[in-house]
């Protein structure tokens, strides 16, 4: 990666994937059980249990929201790993014939094959609305969240709340993210007319930690060309989508961070003025 490189131009990052020598993701478990589905989600992911003894939400790829969901999933799941932001954590699964045939899973569609797995949360609530912060280490938790929020236009907001753990705030289902949950099938060139959509965090982030802000602006700000790349990276091959798209998504992620970084800093400036 040259410094004279101008990576503001999308068809720069073309070829980058190939060129880096990146090494696509394989499963690491297999689902053998499938215990429930989430019929209220407009997805509907299933909870499963994998062969790592670990169970988790699962989205399979022709899921309603489209493959383009899962693609948001794992590359908000790797950028939120190098900003620390509190996701739950998630695992490439295999879906096999028999649990894709589950009755349970009838008229799902299920498609066997890698599917995507968020980490079920033990005795945990849902919230629409970003709260306890002064529980369990949330006010150094939730800025890094809001800075990842910004980062991927956010949208559909929802966390859970790990009552074994005081509260502490995690997200997940981060499928909408990107698009909106707007655009269907959509790639590269739509991305280049909503590199400058922005998606500014309007909630309460009174008694979060101001310095916490200041710490994440840099880190957002120093996401480099290579970090995008392995982000994009950790996207599976055979959900079919083109590297040019997930060259095209690191790209409007690198083109996002200065104005997020920007505004991680006012943020701060906020939540110290909130908590006086």
């Amino acid at each position: 990666m040259g410094d004279d490189v101008d990576y503001s131009l999308r068809t720069t990052w073309f070829g980058l994937l190939a060129a880096g020598n990146y090494v696509r993701p394989q499963p690491q478990a297999q689902v053998v059980a499938a215990f429930k589905v989430a019929k209220d989600s407009g997805c509907k992911p299933f909870l499963g249990l994998a062969s790592n003894g670990k169970t988790y939400w699962i989205k399979h790829r022709n899921n309603d929201h489209g493959v383009q969901s899962l693609m948001v999933e794992r590359v908000a799941a790797a950028v939120g790993l190098m900003l620390d932001a509190p996701l739950c954590p998630v695992e490439l699964v295999f879906i096999p014939d028999a649990i894709a045939g589950d009755p349970l899973l009838s008229g799902m569609g299920v498609a066997p094959g890698t599917a995507h797995g968020s980490e079920a949360v033990d005795d945990a609530i849902e919230k629409m609305e970003l709260v306890h912060t002064r529980d369990d280490g949330n006010r150094f938790r939730q800025p890094r969240f809001i800075a990842l929020w910004e980062l991927f236009a956010g949208e559909d907001p929802q966390w859970l709340y790990s009552r074994q753990d005081d509260y502490q705030v995690w997200s997940f289902d981060h499928g909408f993210w990107v698009s909106g949950g707007e655009m269907g099938d959509w790639g590269g060139d739509e991305l280049e007319r909503t590199v400058e959509f922005w998606s500014p965090w309007n909630g309460n982030v009174r008694q979060m930690d101001p310095a916490t802000f200041l710490i994440v602006a840099e880190s957002v700000a120093s996401l480099s060309v290579e970090d995008l790349l392995a982000a994009v990276a950790t996207v599976p091959v055979s959900w079919g989508i083109p590297d040019d798209d997930l060259e095209s998504l690191a790209w409007w992620l690198y083109s996002r961070r200065r104005h997020i970084s920007d505004r991680m800093k006012a943020l701060s400036g906020v939540a110290s003025l909130n908590g006086r």
